[in-house]
């Protein structure tokens, strides 16, 4: 394969060295079977040019207070556009933010970099809507209807221990209403 993907967890005080070390007495034990064979090397290349270490952190990293979820086509963007005219409250995006759905999605943590290029994203936001209202939101919220569909999202969501999720769901016999008469009678 071109990349072969391999999570360790490591105390943090490890240097990158240390965890490439780690990583191939691993690699040798487990993948080729030389850890008994005392003083063999195998003829790798130098893993220190192949391995990146990245540092994770805690979920509660996440400069996050709410999120918006729900089924697609039932209200999640009209109450977003609707809490955002509301001075202390800002949202991470003017759109459906996918970074749950996409970048963290299939991770147990996240990389620090990721967190760090969120709350970034966030303190942007939150200085732009101070400038134009006067007034620095003190909720942070973000809204995208997919993540209610997407197990892991919400995983992910459940971690962030200060989170508050508001659920937007509508009335299973009038969105099949709806459908049908879009489809028979909305059509040019």
């Amino acid at each position: 394969p071109e990349m072969l993907r391999k999570s360790v967890c490591l105390p943090s005080m490890c240097t990158a060295h240390q965890l490439v070390e780690v990583l191939r007495r691993y690699f040798e034990i487990h993948l080729l079977g030389t850890g008994l064979r005392p003083g063999w090397k195998p003829s790798l290349p130098v893993l220190h040019d192949l391995v990146e270490v990245e540092e994770m952190v805690d979920w509660a990293e996440f400069r996050l207070n709410f999120a918006i979820i729900g089924v697609d086509n039932c209200g999640t963007t009209s109450l977003n556009k609707n809490l955002e005219k509301h001075p202390e409250i800002v949202f991470t995006s003017d759109k459906e933010d996918t970074f749950f759905t996409a970048a963290v999605v299939h991770r147990l943590l996240p990389l620090k970099s990721q967190v760090q290029a969120f709350n970034a994203r966030v303190e942007v936001v939150i200085r732009q809507k101070t400038e134009s209202t006067g007034i620095s939101p003190r909720l942070v919220g973000i809204c995208n209807p997919v993540m209610f569909s997407l197990g892991l999202s919400r995983a992910a969501l459940s971690l962030i221990p200060s989170l508050k999720a508001i659920l937007v769901l509508c009335d299973p016999l009038g969105r099949m209403e709806r459908c049908f008469l879009e489809r028979h009678f909305c059509q040019d």
